[in-house]
């Protein structure tokens, strides 16, 4: 199951096959000769391969924390049970004597639940922002004196504003913590919600449905081929390798030739100002003050400590938020209101004839 699946399909040699077992015991395992290995859940060894065969299990979130679960292993759980508790990724891929494993029914339950939810929601807000009241909160955003001066209430339509979209972020949030399991603080910082959100807002498009929209896509998109990079850090075998070893090679020259990076950006800097280019030459300040700073600030020690095992390379988690974030700052550098920015909306007036 799992990557070993994956890499048959693909049609690569796997390099280890981890198992599922049902219809068994902890204790059958040990008198076959397998070797218990697991702390929390049972998981064994085999005696002649040295393969990982975990038993079949369900669980269920019972604290604060990512290993708070209470796990459930018997003979009656059977295999799809056991992906039922796994994500749409390639943990949740199997196949036995007969080929694939169905997917888990319950994430593509909540997967549909998801898209429909989507679908309710922009209809919703569609309806709303071509209403008279969706006018009057346009009005609001643009100038809320001007909005006042005619009569409307300010903090009335804030407020009501501000519980919609908390009913929405809501239902969303309800729908994560079913995909998740469970629920944690640590689950809400800011690289992992508020900055993405911010990310799909700024690159869409502000007020606009379809760019939030394909801010969340791209978003998706960029995750999904982060997922297959960190794979591709591992096997020369797997898809993305050589630009997951590139990447790995840019960032071992950037931390141990900061001051050559400096002389870069400061030579972009000099480009800039020679072709009177603004945002040219605030890429090259800005690159230069941050490598003339790393270079002052951290030597060899520091690279010593922070890479313990001696090979520099990079977690291409940092890299997506990295890569987010420069694709943010230039969204709000050369288009600030997005790939597709709000088109002003004017309900058809009436002509004479029809007043008449």
């Amino acid at each position: 199951m799992g990557g070993c699946v994956r890499d048959e399909l693909m049609g690569v040699k796997p390099k280890d096959r981890d198992w599922v077992v049902v219809n068994s015991s902890p204790g059958e395992m040990e008198k076959k000769g397998f070797k218990p290995i697991g702390k929390d859940f049972p998981v064994f060894l085999h005696p002649a391969t040295n393969e990982e065969y975990a038993l079949a299990r369900t669980e269920k979130k019972s604290g604060i924390g990512y290993k708070d679960f209470i796990f459930y292993f018997d003979k009656n759980v059977t295999l799809e049970e056991d992906l039922q508790r796994r994500d749409l990724t390639i943990n949740a891929i199997a196949k036995d004597a007969n080929g694939l494993i169905e997917p888990a029914p319950y994430m593509m339950l909540l997967a549909i639940m998801g898209i429909i939810s989507v679908i309710l929601v922009w209809w919703l807000l569609e309806t709303i922002l071509s209403s008279p009241w969706g006018r009057i909160l346009k009005s609001i955003r643009e100038d809320e004196d001007v909005a006042q001066h005619h009569g409307h209430d300010v903090l009335t339509h804030k407020a009501a504003s501000l519980a919609l979209g908390a009913a929405i972020a809501g239902l969303a949030g309800a729908l994560w913590a079913w995909k998740l399991t469970g629920f944690e603080p640590s689950f809400m910082s800011p690289a992992r919600s508020t900055f993405l959100v911010w990310a799909a807002f700024i690159i869409g498009g502000a007020a606009n449905n379809k760019g939030m929209i394909i801010g969340a896509l791209m978003y998706a998109l960029m995750e999904s081929v982060f997922n297959v990079l960190v794979a591709g850090q591992g096997s020369p075998d797997l898809p993305l390798h050589a630009t997951a070893d590139r990447i790995d090679r840019l960032f071992e020259w950037l931390v141990v030739n900061q001051w050559d990076a400096a002389q870069i950006f400061l030579i972009i800097t000099l480009i800039g100002f020679i072709i009177r280019s603004r945002n040219i030459t605030e890429i090259g300040l800005s690159g230069a003050f941050i490598f003339i700073m790393t270079f002052v600030l951290f030597g060899q020690r520091s690279i010593d400590e922070s890479f313990s095992t001696g090979i520099i390379q990079a977690n291409m988690a940092y890299v997506k938020l990295l890569l987010i974030g420069l694709v943010m700052l230039l969204s709000l550098k050369l288009n600030p209101k997005g790939l597709l920015p709000e088109v002003p909306f004017r309900p058809d007036r009436e002509s004479r004839e029809d007043i008449q």
